[in-house]
């Protein structure tokens, strides 16, 4: 009876263990899940950053240039050819984008030069061009010291884009290779659009001209190889930049028609009123065309019965593709005119005439001129697309000028576009055509109004929808869309975990709006309220007293607008929204039923890609990463390290005399020692560190920043911890580790790998139980 009741006690104690280590596992998984969904949430927060970073930057050169005109244009062409060279030279292409947005502040250091030195209209005086000189180490010390890469090769450009490949250049007098690979390239492309480009001391040279200069300077001023990669573009009828990688992409595409530059070129004035609102070059060579130009008086009586057209019709897309019909028509195919509207960061094409195939829709919005006007707010005037790195080719004859112009200029919602084929669109176009697109401009903002009311719309939405990758991409495009359409004060999204609880995965809310997301206990109460009332169920709208929401801060919007996402019956979220009524207009609903139908199936896919995902690249066993999971993560933090110039140290484990325990108390017990020995692990370990089941008894860290003292502080901690752990019959866990630190011990993920390897097993020949580094 004593030993019945020893294994009935025995039994229950396994049963314990086994219903202790199920909770243990999900709470760890738990854990894991919401480490990923930070580390996602870094990802992206990175990304916008980088983006954030790249726009600070172009600001900050035009605020540079801003006295001058000329040069602040000079700013953008001349980093778009330091791009395409540095694609000719053969750099990655995350190198070329660093390049090309570093290059950007090449001249940084003309900030601190006076006005009268820097925009003198003659030549300079031996001190005046001393003053002038020092813009160049004025730039690297307002740009060096930075913890960031880009603004690190950003000193390094404006350090040494002055320098001569014969070392008789400044500040430093560097010569040949003792010169930066990007400095040799910014001095070919900083000298050739000065050239080309007018300054306050001289018009711009006759391209054939300006192309003698640079030959001349081969082996003197510039490095022979690089200057021939730039003729070599040059002697292919194009300039440098229509090569870049961005020109490129376009290009295979589908067939494209460039003009060919012919050898006379004529030089037109702008405007002193256009010159106000548009970016352009002072003077921008036009290719002849054999002398034609659409003549100014015919382009103004054409956008005068265009704007009649207008009048006459009203509003609506209707009025709009009739006067952009009446405005292309009677040209023969010489113009070509096109309206977009801005909707989910892509330009949507509302109507177009002059094209013998349909136009490209859905324009990103770092593709092409018409995207450049958007994002810069000003009117974009390429009197010579040939020059042009943003022109995308889309008609079928050659195009010779592109005009650009968003409204309203102060947050673009749209844009009209002209391309002229065969002819060149007069100096004062943007002038002419201010009228008509300042009425078009009124009609285009009555059709965002009314945004998703008709197939197309929808249809653009939906496609926008399917090209998010992600659950929290998903998810803010579906609350934004659905405060948009219905009105909303402010709106959020919540997710059904698996046991039907919510958490908020996003929330959106008007600019002008103070009103905070419902907390989970608001949620949790208006669900209660749907299980409870079916009418209130159906209906989806609900006081916002009933949520507790009562308060004068709250008065503006009383009503709760929901909408559930469901797929195959199942709810797996649900649209929250704070109206200011409940009386919505049908039509919306109804649209806004049909997105939100897209965005539960396109969210369901993306949690289950999520799940297969993590499932790849997680232990079932410990719920650490496993050893796939745990290369990619390691790959990834030594490159940042490698990056940013920063430590990284790398820990191997061994769980010492796993085979034993094995052998004595069965595989059952051997499991539970793995998994306590992966709490150790987890407990010690730092939340930006990745710990892995490396395979066996293995284990793998990747601690980021941390030294060698400090790896070994860390591995200290888990060897402890370990060993305060008693398994089965009383097994006392050890563990042997490791320790390789990144750049001293290796720079490669093989090479860490092996001698935090040799470590570990120096450390087990030594009897187990101890740290001990590579040295």
């Amino acid at each position: 009876m004593t030993l019945v009741g020893q294994l009935a006690a025995l039994k229950l104690e396994n049963h314990d263990l086994r219903l202790r280590a199920d909770v243990e596992l999900r709470e760890r998984q738990r854990v894991e899940e919401e480490q990923h969904d930070l580390i996602v949430w870094l990802q992206r927060s990175e990304d916008e950053l980088r983006r954030s970073r790249a726009e600070t930057i172009a600001r900050l050169a035009h605020a540079a240039e801003f006295r001058s005109l000329e040069t602040a244009v000079h700013v953008e062409r001349m980093s778009r050819y330091c791009a395409t060279l540095a694609a000719r030279v053969g750099f990655s292409e995350e190198r070329i984008e660093l390049i090309r947005v570093a290059s950007t502040l090449h001249d940084i250091g003309k900030i601190a030069i006076p006005d009268q030195v820097l925009l003198k209209p003659g030549p300079l005086t031996r001190k005046e061009r001393r003053v002038m000189m020092r813009h160049a180490e004025i730039g690297h010390e307002l740009l060096s010291g930075s913890a960031s890469e880009v603004l690190e090769l950003a000193a390094l450009v404006a350090l040494n884009h002055h320098e001569r490949f014969d070392g008789s250049g400044y500040p430093r007098g560097l010569a040949r290779e003792d010169i930066p690979v990007e400095g040799r390239i910014a001095a070919v492309a900083d000298v050739f659009d000065a050239l080309i480009s007018s300054r306050v001391y001289r018009p711009a040279l006759p391209l054939p001209e300006a192309l003698g200069i640079m030959r001349e300077g081969r082996g003197s001023h510039f490095d022979p190889e690089i200057l021939d990669l730039f003729l070599d573009s040059v002697s292919g009828q194009e300039t440098p930049v229509s090569q870049s990688p961005a020109r490129l992409a376009v290009g295979q595409a589908g067939t494209r028609h460039r003009r060919a530059r012919p050898s006379g070129l004529q030089t037109y004035e702008l405007s002193q009123r256009a010159a106000s609102n548009t970016t352009f070059d002072a003077r921008v060579p036009i290719a002849s065309t054999g002398g034609e130009v659409v003549e100014p008086d015919v382009l103004r009586e054409a956008c005068r019965e265009a704007m009649g057209v207008l009048d006459k019709v009203g509003v609506g897309k209707e009025a709009i593709d009739l006067a952009v019909a009446q405005l292309a028509r009677g040209w023969d195919g010489k113009l070509i005119a096109s309206v977009y509207l801005l909707e989910h960061d892509r330009l949507w094409v509302i109507s177009q005439r002059g094209y013998s195939d349909l136009v490209h829709d859905g324009f990103r919005l770092d593709q092409g001129v018409m995207a450049r006007a958007v994002r810069t707010g000003q009117t974009q005037f390429i009197a010579d697309v040939a020059i042009d790195p943003d022109f995308i080719a889309a008609a079928t004859g050659p195009v010779v000028s592109e005009l650009a112009v968003p409204f309203p200029a102060d947050n673009p919602v749209g844009v009209f576009n002209l391309e002229s084929v065969g002819i060149g669109l007069p100096a004062d176009a943007a002038t002419l055509l201010d009228p008509f697109v300042a009425a078009l401009a009124a009609r285009l903002e009555s059709m965002r109004e009314s945004l998703g009311l008709d197939i197309a719309s929808l249809a653009r939405v939906c496609v926008h929808a399917s090209t998010l990758r992600g659950t929290a991409a998903i998810s803010e495009f579906a609350t934004r869309t659905f405060g948009r359409l219905l009105k909303l004060e402010s709106a959020q999204l919540a997710l059904r975990n698996a046991d039907g609880s919510a958490r908020i995965s996003s929330h959106w809310r008007r600019p002008d709006s103070q009103l905070d997301p419902l907390d989970l206990s608001a949620i949790e109460l208006l669900d209660h309220i749907r299980d409870r009332d079916e009418a209130v169920a159906a209906s989806g709208v609900l006081p916002a007293a009933a949520l507790g929401r009562d308060s004068d801060h709250d008065a503006h919007a009383p009503w709760i607008i929901w909408l559930p996402l469901q797929v195959a019956g199942h709810e797996i979220g649900m649209l929250v929204g704070r109206a200011p009524t409940r009386d919505l207009a049908l039509e919306h609903v109804e649209a806004v039923t049909l997105i939100a139908q897209h965005v539960a199936a396109l969210i369901d896919i993306a949690q289950h890609l999520r799940r297969e995902q993590r499932a790849a690249t997680t232990d079932a066993l410990t719920g650490l990463l496993n050893r796939r999971g745990f290369n990619e993560r390691f790959i990834t933090e030594l490159a940042r390290a490698e990056r940013h110039g920063e430590v990284l140290s790398l820990l191997m484990i061994d769980c010492d005399d796993l085979k034993a325990i094995n052998d004595l108390d069965g595989h059952t017990i051997g499991d539970h020692a793995l998994q306590r020995f992966a709490a150790c692990v987890r407990a010690n370990k730092r939340a930006s560190d990745a710990a892995a089941r490396f395979g066996g008894d293995e284990f793998a860290i990747v601690l980021t920043g941390a030294s060698a003292a400090e790896a070994t502080d860390i591995a200290e901690r888990i060897r402890t911890d370990v060993t305060a752990q008693l398994i089965g019959s009383g097994h006392r866990l050890t563990g042997s580790i490791g320790v390789a630190t990144f750049p001293d011990d290796g720079q490669t993920t093989e090479t860490l790998l092996a001698v935090a390897d040799a470590a570990l097993y120096q450390a087990k020949r030594r009897g187990g139980n101890r740290v001990l580094t590579a040295a």
